[in-house]
């Protein structure tokens, strides 16, 4: 039995894919587990060769043959997104999400096919993904299983407390490019932070050390360089994900589905969403759709859309240890369907069921065909016709970058000679 495995398109690993692949490496050596993974990724590809993994190079002629040999590909992102033009119609594809879906990611999910099994850890993800009113057209409770996600077995085993430790971390935002980032509010209230005086007297009076990491998006476009960051501050760079997540005692972030992580081990999150309106807009924002998960009501910790209120509510969590007070901590409680280190088993049992289940096929769920043919039309016609803008424009290489609720397309743009 073969099985597929790859994280963001081939391109990074560190997410829930190779942790299941870890999992099953370990533990089912009957099955024999590929791992997708450019070489151009050097450090973490060398990370998991030393570990065994068994890897292969995106699009390569192993590639393909493996596709046409596996039981199953799984991903955290979505599979066909590595070949846009290959046929995946044969094989059962499983997602396992890259975070706890909390907007409405239909548009992403529904993607190009539908998809054989897709992972849930919290109930009112699962409830919200069966939604029909919610548009995920391929989704029903044949197909959705509650399982909680592999990285979080990881997380649980290797969580330490009270290290005097508070992690940096904002998403991304669809609509930052090339020619805004620069002087972009992102940018500027990241600095404003960054160098607050406030903020370093804050954690140097209780006696914690600030780390700051970038969304991947923010290192990979080469937009560090618009940063400067002061001598007080450590930005992460070859950390593990979970590694990190499992040292810190607080979280600042602004969107980001990192905050679940925390709550899993029950640690604070401080939102800082100085933007909020504009990213929480889904004319504004192409990328995020607002879903079933209010921040305020919902959310594992205070908001803030302003720098003083954030100071505010970081010294009064310093002060306390990071202890969250009682509403917090019983939202983070309430929120996941497991708090075990069970995960991995329970995707591999959903797994071996769809493999085992002769009468599963990619169209698990009951669909409207007809809006499927709309949806996936559009689809194709809306990357069609930003190919063709970009050859009047002199753009001769364009990559299709998926991201989140619908798709980015980051141009290479290449002098003509």
């Amino acid at each position: 039995m073969i099985w597929l495995f790859t994280d963001v398109n081939g391109i990074e690993a560190d997410d829930n894919a190779e942790y299941l692949c870890e999992y099953v490496m370990k533990n089912h050596k009957q099955i024999d587990a590929y791992y997708v993974l450019t070489k151009n990724n050097k450090s973490e590809y060398e990370r998991l060769k030393q570990n065994g993994f068994k890897l292969v190079e995106p699009k390569s002629k192993e590639f393909y043959d493996l596709i046409k040999k596996s039981d199953v590909l799984i991903s955290s992102h979505r599979f066909v997104d590595i070949d846009r033009k290959y046929d995946y119609s044969n094989n059962k594809v499983v997602f396992v999400p890259h975070g706890i879906t909390c907007e409405n990611s239909s548009k992403y999910i529904n993607g190009v096919k539908p998809i054989s099994l897709l992972t849930s850890c919290s109930k009112m993800e699962y409830n919200n993904f069966l939604k029909k009113e919610n548009g995920y057209l391929y989704l029903s409770s044949s197909n959705v299983k509650l399982t909680g996600f592999p990285r979080h077995d990881y997380l649980l085993r290797n969580v330490k407390y009270d290290n005097k430790k508070i992690l940096i971390n904002f998403t991304w935002r669809a609509w930052l490019n090339d020619r805004n980032i620069r002087n972009s509010e992102y940018i500027n209230k990241l600095q404003e932070l960054l160098y607050s005086p406030t903020l370093k007297e804050i954690a140097e009076k209780y006696g914690y050390e600030i780390y700051l990491q970038f969304h991947p998006r923010f290192k990979r476009d080469g937009y560090v360089k618009y940063i400067s960051i002061p001598e007080h501050i450590t930005m992460v760079s070859n950390k593990r994900y979970e590694d990190l997540l499992s040292e810190i005692d607080l979280l600042i972030t602004d969107y980001s589905s990192i905050h679940c992580e925390l709550a899993y081990v029950n640690k604070p999150t401080i939102y800082y969403q100085f933007d909020k309106s504009k990213f929480l807009s889904d004319k504004e924002n192409h990328s995020y759709r607002k879903g079933w998960f209010d921040f305020e009501t919902m959310g594992f910790g205070p908001v803030a859309c302003d720098l003083n209120q954030l100071l505010k509510n970081l010294e009064d969590y310093l002060k306390n240890g990071c202890k969250s007070n009682e509403e917090y901590t019983n939202r983070m409680k309430n929120f996941f369907a497991y708090s075990d280190t069970n995960n991995c088993e329970r995707v591999y049992n959903s797994i071996i069921s769809i493999i085992n289940n002769t009468t599963t096929n990619n169209n698990a769920a009951t669909i409207n065909t007809a809006s499927n043919v709309a949806v996936t039309k559009k689809y194709n016609n809306q990357a069609n016709k930003v190919k063709k803008l970009d050859n009047k424009s002199g753009i001769v290489s364009v990559e299709q970058m998926p991201f989140y609720g619908s798709v980015r397309y980051t141009h290479k743009i290449i002098k003509r000679r």
